[in-house]
């Protein structure tokens, strides 16, 4: 089986721009950032659910 990877790979925008937020909320002055859930959904359900997937 051939395998095709597109081209470019990478974060879609939703992703993108929540770290990019997130980043420029590190950079203020602030000593605490609070968010209301996981940044990025996707790496919460794969850290939590680990093995598991099949």
């Amino acid at each position: 089986m051939e395998i095709i990877i597109a081209e470019p790979i990478g974060y879609c925008y939703g992703v993108e721009r929540a770290l990019n937020i997130t980043y420029e909320a590190l950079k203020s002055k602030s000593d605490n950032i609070y968010t209301l859930g996981p940044i990025i959904i996707l790496t919460f359900f794969l850290m939590t659910s680990g093995s598991s997937l099949r």
